[in-house]
């Protein structure tokens, strides 16, 4: 049984739209979205027949998880901003594909079960910004993972490789060897089946996620299956390995825990000076309260320095402090990119006053005009006259990728690495009463300040610079090395080829030894920690 969209929407409107106080301090008036009890209501109104029934759900938690799911899907016909781009990319169409996840919800659909259902919805739009927050909830998930790490270089390209990227069992697999099979499935088609369950707006953002969740498995009957790798060790010989799972056994937070200190973004942001007077600053997000002192603070340190190389290539977005560095590399007014919202009486009455719009300003559209984000003009020390290299990687999202894409479009600066995660989006978070989640849409559309895509295209670098087997297996960040020298060129191109590396000055290699945190709890993390600013 199925009980179709169009049906809730039209059935008993008087009894069950939800009233919301119109956005700006407007005139309370009736709106056309309902809250998750009116959808209930007018579902308790229709009369379904016993041939209709659904026999294998029966249990009442079973059918909140249905009906929950149907509201998740009602509220993104609503609200979502890239129906109608994202539906073209797709195999299967969303309504046909949102049918056949509610009928996969049965009496046996456990909590784990059902995330992971949440999860391959949120997967199928190729957003980044559209996912399910298991919040406080995740320690209640099953999750199975393993004592060791997976990274894909160069993914969605021709010479793409998986490796071992840390491991807390050297005994089992050294960092570095190639990984050719997971359970005796070419490591490309794995990448391939893992990716309905990973949320990107990009191929390459996707599969980047993807690599990474190809070591948890969900629920005690995946968990107790063991993952066989297929390798290829340092002189090319494959070789295969068991990898056992170990549980997560992350507790739920306490009542009587100390409250989480404030979060200031002191830990995203690092700025020092390499020999030949190169700056570096560091930024593996734009969030957290103090965040904009941080960069400005940041700024003025590395003024006296010879030229910048801003490295983002682990950040994940925020919202537009990065405006602080945007204003430094301009004395003329410049766009940062366009946007265009989604005129949804829902995101207005969950954002009251966020917007520059009410709904009657634009009578019967989908859509606000698109409108130019312009870079605040500042009264301070500008970056101006030097060379600037912005060294990106997949992982550059959202608030990152319209700070990149500002970077390039204005010739602010060279952009180096990797093409970006292609996002930008803007999403709503709701909460999910049933299984006590939270899930997100993107109601926001955005362009390049020179109208082009964003979202799904992201930007592309002036000079490509990948990471290789070999430096992960010295141990040495090789491509912020490149990206230095390639700055250190550009401020002196006498010196040339004569000049120094830098790259035993690197003051971080970080590659992210997290074989202790399960990738879908990290990615729960870092969700949380930026759902509240995406793009504010």
């Amino acid at each position: 049984m199925n009980i179709q969209l169009n049906q809730l929407i039209g059935i008993s409107v008087g009894l069950s739209l939800l009233v919301f106080g119109g956005a700006c301090g407007s005139q309370t008036q009736q709106k056309e979205v309902m809250s998750f009890s009116d959808f209930a209501k007018i579902e308790s109104a229709i009369q379904i027949s016993p041939v209709e029934a659904p026999l294998d759900c029966t249990t009442s938690e079973c059918k909140g998880y249905r009906q929950e799911f149907r509201y998740v899907v009602y509220v993104g016909q609503k609200v979502y901003c890239y129906w109608e781009e994202k539906k073209a990319e797709v195999l299967v169409p969303f309504e046909q594909l949102a049918q056949d996840l509610e009928v996969s919800i049965n009496d046996q659909t456990s909590l784990s079960q059902y995330y992971q259902i949440l999860r391959r919805w949120a997967a199928s739009f190729h957003d980044g910004h559209v996912n399910v927050m298991a919040g406080d909830m995740i320690s209640n998930l099953e999750i199975y993972t393993a004592p060791l790490r997976l990274e894909v270089l160069a993914p969605a390209t021709d010479h793409e490789k998986v490796i071992v990227s840390s491991t807390t069992d050297p005994s089992l697999a050294r960092v570095g060897e190639q990984v050719v099979s997971v359970n005796g499935v070419d490591v490309s088609k794995a990448i391939d089946q893992a990716e309905v369950f990973a949320s990107g707006s990009t191929k390459r953002m996707r599969r980047r996620s993807s690599t990474k969740l190809l070591v948890d498995a969900m629920g005690a009957e995946a968990g107790m299956q063991p993952l066989t790798l297929g390798l290829l060790d340092p002189k090319g010989q494959p070789r295969t390995i068991q990898v056992p799972h170990t549980i997560d056994l992350s507790l739920p937070p306490s009542s009587n825990a100390p409250s989480a200190p404030e979060e200031t973004g002191e830990k995203l942001v690092q700025a020092s000076v390499l020999p030949g007077g190169i700056g570096v600053l560091r930024i593996d997000g734009f969030s957290g309260s103090r965040i904009s002192d941080l960069l400005a603070n940041a700024m003025d340190r590395l003024s006296g320095t010879r030229g910048l190389l801003i490295d983002v290539r682990k950040n994940g977005g925020g919202d537009q402090s990065a405006n602080i560095i945007l204003a430094r590399m301009t004395s003329q007014p410049s766009i940062r990119y366009l946007t265009s919202e989604r005129v949804s009486d829902f995101t207005l009455a969950m954002r009251p006053g966020s917007f520059w719009f009410s709904a009657q300003m634009f009578p019967g559209k989908d859509f606000a005009d698109w409108h130019k984000i312009r870079i605040p003009e500042q009264d301070s020390a500008k970056y101006m006259g030097k060379p600037v290299y912005v060294l990106t990687s997949p992982y550059c999202f959202s608030a990152c990728d319209t700070f990149t894409s500002a970077m390039k479009v204005n010739k602010f600066a060279t952009i180096v690495g990797e093409a970006t995660g292609g996002g930008t989006g803007s999403p709503l978070v709701f909460d999910l009463p049933i299984s006590e989640m939270q899930f997100r849409y993107s109601v926001v559309r955005g362009r390049t300040a020179l109208g082009q895509p964003l979202e799904g295209a992201g930007t592309q670098p002036d000079i490509l610079l990948e990471p290789t087997i070999d430096e992960r297996v010295q141990g040495k960040d090789l491509q912020f090395a490149k990206a230095a020298d390639l700055l250190r060129a550009a401020i002196d191109p006498a010196a040339g080829a004569s000049a120094p590396s830098v790259v035993d000055a690197n003051p971080y290699i970080d590659l992210e030894d997290e074989a202790k945190i399960s990738p879908t709890r990290l990615e729960q993390i870092r969700l949380k920690a930026i759902m509240r600013v995406d793009e504010l």
